[in-house]
């Protein structure tokens, strides 16, 4: 039987110390880019986190769905989804290859790429390798196999911080070319996870599991439940991170790269909440009982909303010592973003394992409506409070977001 409890303990810890490499990584990272360099690093990878929504088509979570119940041949499922997304990875290459010296690309992809064309090479590289890795961790969740998927994450964030130490301690701070060097460690870590996943998966798991050619009929079974998923987290990105453009658009490379520092550093407090909503969605996809669903949903609901209120309150009054030692003085400003933005990370991290519960049911168009709501207010809220009040203006922008998304799932999670 599924002890539920004793894996979301385990995978805590697991993923507790993988924040923790992350945490200690991007300390080195940032020392070394300063704010201008963390601004353009948050939207180079920002751009690469919206593209691979498109790339994988939702198929990742469609693949917990449909292989967690057995209701699909897992070889058909994991060669129609590596089939197709490497044949859309073929829109962002040739736009690259024909757009590469437009100057609105900055825009999205940092002044660094400016004269460094490999960066738009490692750019493809790394979606190439998110894209597999999401793939293989679909078939672990699905699996149950979160102990695994956790020790796979936490091995690329040990080798991250390895390759960021060694960078700042060997002294390569030559701006912007310590851009490329990072992008070369976090391709390294990506191509580790994505070996080490794939051979415990398919090579010495599940010797039994031969590859088999996609066809149009796995497309089918997958799409009807892709497409919503697909929706919806590309409405909950632009609900979450829409805001990183618009303060480029408006303001400076610099104080993106402060107000990020500020949004990495409150996303800690999402280390047990994403947890328990990655293994919320499986346990609920798989159990039958409705009234079961419910109440580990409910009980899960209403502490990690407590977590985050303790979480939120103890990282704000530590960042007023941590960042200016740990991050450089010119960060400072971060700690008084990170206050503001604890008044909607503390209501979104309680309607997480709602998310993960509707999720599990099907019920698609329920999340989709909520990220829907946030986008909109993300995109009103933007443009009227950040050309003013800049990056504070943007905090206040993603308060107001997340607020409004929690309480539509409260209220439809309790209404039932």
């Amino acid at each position: 039987m599924f002890n539920w409890r004793t894996h979301i303990t385990r995978n805590y810890l697991i993923q507790a110390i993988t924040v923790v490499c992350n945490f200690l990584a991007s300390i080195f990272l940032v020392r070394m880019l300063g704010t201008t360099g963390q601004g353009g690093w948050a939207l180079y990878l920002n751009s690469a986190q919206f593209l691979l929504l498109f790339l994988g088509m939702g198929f990742p979570s469609a693949i917990v769905y449909l292989a967690a119940g057995g209701k699909w041949s897992k070889a058909k499922l994991l060669s129609t989804s590596i089939g197709l997304s490497l044949v859309l990875i073929l829109v962002p290459a040739i736009f690259l290859f024909l757009f590469h010296n437009h100057s609105l690309l900055e825009m999205f992809l940092g002044r660094e790429i400016q004269g460094q064309q490999a960066l738009l090479i490692l750019f493809l590289i790394y979606l190439v390798i998110q894209m597999l890795i999401q793939i293989n961790g679909a078939f672990l969740q699905s699996e149950q196999l979160f102990t695994k998927h956790s020790v796979i994450n936490l091995l690329g964030s040990l080798s991250l911080l390895s390759g960021n130490v060694f960078l700042y301690y060997a002294h390569i701070w030559t701006y912007p070319e310590i851009f490329l060097y990072a992008m070369f460690v976090v391709l390294i870590s990506g191509a580790l996870q994505l070996g080490v996943g794939f051979y415990l998966l398919w090579g010495k798991l599940y010797r039994t599991i031969r590859w088999e050619f996609s066809d149009w009929s796995t497309f089918k079974v997958l799409w009807p439940f892709a497409k919503w998923i697909l929706f919806a987290n590309a409405l909950q990105f632009l609900n979450y991170k829409a805001d990183v453009w618009l303060i480029r658009w408006y303001h400076s490379q610099a104080e993106l790269g402060i107000y990020t520092l500020a949004v990495s550093l409150i996303q800690l407090v999402w280390l047990l909440p994403n947890v328990i909503h990655g293994m919320v969605y499986s346990i609920v996809a798989a159990e039958k009982n409705p009234e079961v669903q419910f109440d580990k949903v409910h009980k899960l609901q209403k502490q990690m909303l407590y977590y985050a209120i303790a979480a939120c309150a103890f990282g704000s009054i530590l960042s007023f010592w941590i960042i200016p030692r740990w991050y450089g003085e010119g960060f400072c400003e971060a700690s008084y973003i990170l206050i503001i933005l604890s008044g909607g990370i503390i209501p979104i991290a309680g309607a997480l394992p709602i998310s993960a519960y509707f999720a599990g049911k099907g019920l698609m168009k329920r999340n989709l409506m909520g990220s829907l709501i946030g986008m909109v207010l993300t995109l009103l809220f933007g443009f009227i409070l950040i050309p003013d009040f800049g990056i504070a203006g943007a905090a206040w922008t993603s308060v107001i977001s997340y607020t409004s998304t929690a309480i539509f799932y409260y209220y439809h999670f309790y209404k039932r």
